[in-house]
């Protein structure tokens, strides 16, 4: 945040003005808020620009300004979404309680339109995909899991995409969990 002067009522002072990175910034976390408000509130990424746009309070060209199509939007959100995810368990320390918070989490709404999403972007052939593969093996490694990480991540990810599909119930999360922690 860089200060400005400014004149006014006989006086000078400064005011706080934000940089161009910070508005940048700003406006894509408004931009990919809102759009994912809009997929988990529409049940699908199927959202017209404008109502993300309307939502958002921006226009519907600054989204195709930060976002060169819907791939990249797509991406983004996903990105965003599952960093919000990490953001809610990062703080769990342990390899099942970390496990049990990720499932829990992708078994709501926010798991149903992060795999929609992948799903949509895996079928138009999208050079950004998104897979949350990589973040779950650097941080089963950060936690120390001492089993074959990449079979946990996938397994990991394949427990959660059934869990936000409603293909098992929620209740089987701790029994998923133990299965994952026996791999180590």
């Amino acid at each position: 945040m860089s200060r400005v002067p400014v004149v006014g009522e006989g006086r000078t002072y400064d005011r706080p003005v934000a940089t161009q990175e910070e508005r940048r910034r700003s406006t894509q976390a408004a931009i990919l808020e809102s759009a994912f408000g809009a997929f988990v509130e529409h049940g699908s990424p199927d959202v017209a620009l404008d109502v993300i746009a309307e939502r958002a309070g921006v226009t519907k060209g600054s989204i195709q300004y930060h976002y060169a199509n819907r791939a990249g939007l797509l991406g983004a959100v996903a990105t965003w979404a599952f960093t919000q995810i990490e953001l809610r368990v990062g703080d769990e320390t342990t390899t099942p309680a970390y496990l049990r918070a990720i499932l829990t989490e992708q078994a709501g709404p926010t798991g149903r339109v992060l795999f929609t999403i992948a799903d949509e972007l895996a079928r138009s052939g999208s050079l950004q995909p998104f897979d949350p593969y990589p973040y779950l093996c650097e941080r089963l490694a950060e936690l120390g899991f001492d089993g074959p990480i990449s079979v946990a991540a996938a397994a990991t990810v394949q427990f959660g995409r059934h869990l936000a599909f409603g293909l098992v119930e929620a209740d089987e999360i701790d029994s998923m969990v133990e299965q994952l922690v026996s791999l180590g």
